[in-house]
């Protein structure tokens, strides 16, 4: 009897090393996969973006040519072709974000700044995109805010971004701000579609999309709510938001004064 409780303490012993050794192995084995892939989005990132920038730039020249020339038409579709550019553009940056994030990148580079010039600036850069002026822009800062500029300007862009992508082309957005002595707050608020309450908890996950068939025209990794969040949460900030499918959407963040 002594030897079979020795031999079954043996087995277990045996079984205990065996997975704690397959644990370890798998773990960094997952962790060289989630660092090659890191690696990979960066370089596809930079790579891409270099052709994309000069795209760009080509494209503005060639559609004041032909706005010079008069030819409408060609203009038109100069400025499809542009738009086209940027959202590839986007998909870029985000990717160029994701992998800096996932790499415990992304300290927010604090410099005093035009709080009111840059929400004014984004929103306006957001409806040139849409084609569409329809965002009211409500609030003002006496004084320069302490932040990381690129950041903030880059939440506030996608956030605005989803509420005309998730909204119909004539529905006004309201984009609200103020300062108090501890904090910055931000509303953007919106009468789209809403979301569905089966996609609230889930809304801020990496890649979570609710409606791939929604916007097809529109490429999205869906991202952009993911990469809010983590930008929000390394300003000491947080973000949250209210929505009823039908009745839009308000999102809200916060970032430390």
């Amino acid at each position: 009897m002594g030897q079979i409780l020795s031999l079954l303490l043996l087995v277990n012993i045996f079984c205990l090393v065996y997975y704690l050794v397959s644990a370890r192995i798998l773990f960094r084995q997952r962790r060289q996969l989630e660092e090659s892939k890191s690696e990979f989005l960066s370089i596809l990132s930079h790579e891409l973006k270099t052709p994309l920038t000069s795209m760009t730039g080509y494209g503005e020249i060639l559609y004041r040519y032909l706005m010079k020339k008069q030819d409408v038409l060609a203009s038109k579709i100069t400025i499809k072709m542009n738009l086209q550019i940027s959202s590839l553009s986007r998909l870029m940056d985000e990717l160029l974000n994701l992998s800096i994030i996932d790499n415990g990148g992304y300290k927010p580079k604090k410099v005093l700044f035009n709080l009111n010039r840059l929400v004014r600036e984004t929103a306006e850069e957001i409806e040139a995109a849409s084609g569409i002026r329809r965002i009211t822009v409500k609030g003002q800062t006496e004084e320069l805010v302490y932040g990381d500029q690129r950041q903030i300007r880059q939440v506030i862009f996608n956030l605005l971004l989803n509420s005309v992508k998730f909204s119909r082309p004539a529905s006004p957005i309201l984009l609200h701000y103020r300062k108090n002595e501890k904090n910055l707050l931000f509303k953007i608020k919106d009468e789209g579609f809403g979301i569905p309450e089966e996609h609230h908890e889930r809304i801020f996950e990496k890649f979570y999309q609710i409606d791939k068939t929604r916007r097809k025209d529109d490429p999205s990794l869906g991202l952009g709510l993911y990469l809010s969040r983590e930008m929000v949460r390394r300003h000491g900030g947080r973000i949250w938001f209210e929505s009823r499918e039908g009745q839009g959407s308000s999102f809200y963040f916060t970032l430390t004064a």
